[in-house]
């Protein structure tokens, strides 16, 4: 800045902007990529480029390779419990249009008789589980179930039947169930290699990692 409280150029000498606007030392960094220059440009802009998601220096979100194996491993535990899932199910015969008995709610007794009319697969996202839409046969109501593998495992045996007091609240009895080539007809077409889950729910945008959710995931 001159005496006067002007801004002059370094590069050019010319009043009104800076080196880093000239646009004449723009366009000769633009003709000059191997330029002292250019390469005094793309050292400073490394230097103070962060990455939203490690914290590393030297790269941003969108090119974090840390970011790439979390994803990747997300991705490898999906499937490995998508699979189980997957397993239980067609073992079962649970899927759109099984018949099949659980209790209605958490907090009255009383088991209900409905129809399985949809299934939600990306339930499963975080432990192994599936979201089931189960419509009553007795009313035409809809209620949706959370069901985990625990529950799926101890109707299956029956070693503790659905309605009695020491079973859990979403254990399944099924009465009707549907052939096992049906069951994953309604899944889509990755889900079982891990794809296809909320991105929103592990790596929220803006945020950084969140170390304690990837601790023993490897």
């Amino acid at each position: 800045m001159s005496y006067d409280g002007t801004v002059r150029c370094g590069w050019c000498g010319e009043k009104g902007h800076n080196r880093a606007s000239c646009p004449q030392r723009k366009l000769w960094v633009a003709e000059n990529p191997d330029g002292y220059e250019a390469r005094r440009d793309r050292a400073k802009s490394t230097r103070t480029r962060k990455c939203s998601y490690c914290k590393g220096a030297g790269h941003t979100r969108r090119t974090c390779q840390v970011l790439v194996e979390d994803q990747e491993t997300v991705r490898r535990r999906l499937a490995t419990q998508r699979k189980e899932i997957a397993s239980l199910l067609t073992t079962r015969g649970i899927g759109v249009g099984a018949l099949v008995r659980i209790r209605k709610n958490y907090w009255e007794e009383g088991y209900v008789v409905g129809i399985v009319r949809d299934v939600d697969w990306r339930m499963a996202d975080e432990i192994s589980s599936v979201g089931l839409q189960i419509q009553w046969t007795s009313s035409g109501e809809y209620s949706k179930y959370h069901v985990d593998k625990r529950e799926f495992d101890l109707s299956k045996e029956m070693k503790v039947p659905p309605n009695a007091p020491t079973a859990p609240y979403n254990a399944i009895e099924v009465l009707s169930p549907i052939s096992e080539d049906l069951v994953m007809l309604t899944a889509p077409i990755t889900w079982e290699s891990g794809e296809n889950f909320f991105q929103e729910r592990y790596f929220p945008k803006g945020e950084q990692r969140q170390n304690w959710r990837f601790a023993d995931w490897a």
